[in-house]
Order: C-alpha cells, then structure tokens, then sequence
C-alpha cells in the first residue's frame, strides 16, 4: 500500500519527473536542433526564465521576517556580485 505522506508522495513524483526529463530532454532537443541549431538553447533560456519569475514572484519566502538580517550594500565586496 502507498505510503500516504504527502513529503514522500511529492518526493516520488519529483523522482518521477526527473527520470521522464532526463528522457525527453535530449529528444525534444534533438527535434528542436532538426528546426535550428541554436533553438535548444533558446528554448532553455526561456524555460530558465519562466522558472527565475516563479520563483520570484509565485513562491513565498521560507524565511521568517524577523531572522532576516538587514542589508546594507556597503557590505558588499567584488566577490559578492
């Protein structure tokens, strides 16, 4: 019987979903590079911006307001860009 814990069912549906990418990927790629060889990365670059503005602006922030510490940008050094 499946285990009705909602962590391990989102767990095997990331396992899941990681095994199915690792298959289509290189075939959606494949057909892609078919049309243009420079489409792959283009459509990369667009998954990799849809998924930057979910996390931007659809999660939530899993840090507590008052354990955040303020910023200051004076603090910043080369490295830290």
């Amino acid at each position: 019987m499946p285990d009705p814990n909602p962590a391990s069912v989102a767990r095997r549906a990331a396992v899941i979903f990681v095994f199915i990418t690792i298959v289509l990927g290189p075939a959606l790629g494949g057909i892609l590079g078919g049309i243009n060889p420079r489409l792959p990365f283009w459509v990369a670059a667009g998954f990799s911006l849809v998924n930057s503005m979910y996390g931007l602006f659809v999660l939530p922030e899993s840090l507590p307001v008052e354990r955040r510490a303020d910023f200051n940008g004076g603090e910043l050094t080369r490295l830290d860009l």
